[in-house]
């Protein structure tokens, strides 16, 4: 009933579900271009990476959802994983957006090494930061879901989603392309 739902108003999907909790998808109301499940072979698992048409040309999104940082090799490969997001980002050309559950928090020395790499930027910057993971109410709770945009986009707004469900919340991001990178 759920993927009827959704598929409704996002039409458009690519999905790499996992036996775990740890699957990731796309769901899209506009086409993909392009869209693949990359194998990084030895560095972290698979993400997904889309190409779509936005305001009449081609920008980037990327999805991952790396392990939680349970036990020392889960941690190593997330960190893994976040670093080469920074490879990926630098190597885009055109607007990028990076999003998923990064099981890291803004604090965290892989996400800062990752902002100080990059020029990304967090879509929440200006809207405050909250935890989206919240396994025992505020008493365990963490942001550690992210929308992340090169300098292509401004963000117009950022909101928490209500509870679906999930020991996560989602959250929303609203860009528009900066008008020097319209065409």
């Amino acid at each position: 009933v759920l993927r009827t739902e959704l598929t409704a108003e996002y039409p458009y999907l690519h999905a790499e579900p996992s036996r775990m909790t740890l699957g990731v998808a796309f769901l899209s109301r506009r086409p993909f271009l392009q869209v693949e499940t990359v194998m990084p072979g030895g560095r972290g698992r698979r993400y997904l990476r889309a190409v779509i048409e936005w305001q009449g040309q081609p920008v980037t999104v990327v999805g991952i959802h790396p392990l939680p940082p349970m036990r020392g090799a889960w941690a190593e490969s997330r960190n893994g994983e976040i670093a080469l997001m920074g490879e990926v980002a630098n190597a885009t050309t055109e607007p990028f957006v990076l999003l998923g559950d990064l099981n890291a928090s803004p604090w965290s020395t892989p996400m800062r090494r990752l902002m100080a790499s990059t020029d990304l930027r967090y879509a929440m910057q200006g809207y405050g930061v909250w935890p989206t993971w919240r396994l025992a109410g505020p008493l365990l709770a963490a942001p550690l879901d992210y929308v992340l945009v090169s300098p292509a986009w401004q963000v117009v707004d950022y909101v928490e989603g209500g509870d679906i469900g999930s020991d996560h919340v989602p959250v929303q991001a609203d860009l528009i392309l900066n008008e020097a990178y319209q065409q």
